[in-house]
């Protein structure tokens, strides 16, 4: 299958799904949205939460990096079968080894925390991703495609559970549940939109462009990140470090 068929037809499939979802969510019963008074002063009082500028970036950023995350999931395959003629299954073990980076970084998140910023960890996180996506387009062996897949996933797990964390910490507790409804939709947002929006870059472009594409994103969201670590060191805020930190909601 040519590149341009490949985006889309990708494109094609996550745009049908996407309305869909939302007729599901209207008409099944067990998807309908209640429409009690109560129901809708707890949206509202989340939507009226990201009116300050912390808690809108990271949810920003939660859907940043799952955007980042399925544009590897997605794309990596492909290069992996177009470049070096792997089929699906060892593409997917070439996969897990991102997975093994999450599960081996996780426990050191807490660590880290206690010594840096929680935003520096973020910056750090997606500063990994962008430059290990971004160099997936000069990869032409397994062993450095394998090595990629770990800085991939060491970025990500620093990242995510910082992210996550950081969420839980400075939602107000008057909505922090409806903050959290939000934080956790936009993950959802951000894996839908990716296929979307790069499935057009390949559809005009090629693999390597993607992979380009998708890896200066995440060095551009690490920088941003870097820049306004400051402004998510308030008085009276209890640092960051003091949350328990948890991959959840995955």
């Amino acid at each position: 299958m040519q590149h341009s068929e490949l985006g889309l037809f990708g494109t094609t499939v996550y745009v049908l799904s996407l309305p869909l979802a939302f007729v599901a969510m209207a008409f099944l019963p067990e998807t309908r949205v209640q429409r009690d008074n109560e129901a809708h002063k707890g949206i509202l009082n989340g939507f009226t939460a990201l009116k300050e500028l912390r808690i809108l970036y990271t949810v920003f950023l939660s859907f940043a990096v799952f955007f980042i995350l399925f544009s590897v999931l997605i794309y990596v395959p492909f290069m992996l079968q177009n470049v070096l003629g792997y089929t699906a299954k060892g593409a997917g073990i070439v996969l897990a080894f991102q997975g093994i980076a999450v599960i081996l970084i996780i426990p050191r998140v807490k660590i880290l925390a206690s010594k840096h910023s929680t935003m520096l960890i973020i910056a750090t996180g997606f500063t990994l991703t962008g430059l290990a996506i971004f160099s997936v387009s000069f990869a032409y062996s397994i062993f450095t495609v394998l090595l990629l897949m770990l800085l991939f996933g060491a970025g990500f797990g620093l990242a995510q559970t910082a992210i996550d964390a950081q969420i839980v910490q400075i939602a107000p507790s008057e909505s922090k549940g409806s903050v959290l409804s939000i934080h956790n939709t936009m993950k959802y947002v951000g894996q839908s939109l990716s296929p979307i929006v790069l499935g057009i870059v390949l559809s005009h472009f090629d693999l390597d462009t993607v992979f380009r594409i998708a890896g200066s994103f995440g060095l551009l969201v690490a920088l941003i990140t870097y820049l306004m670590k400051n402004s998510f060191e308030k008085p009276g805020d209890k640092h960051i470090k003091e949350t328990k930190i948890s991959l959840s909601n995955q």
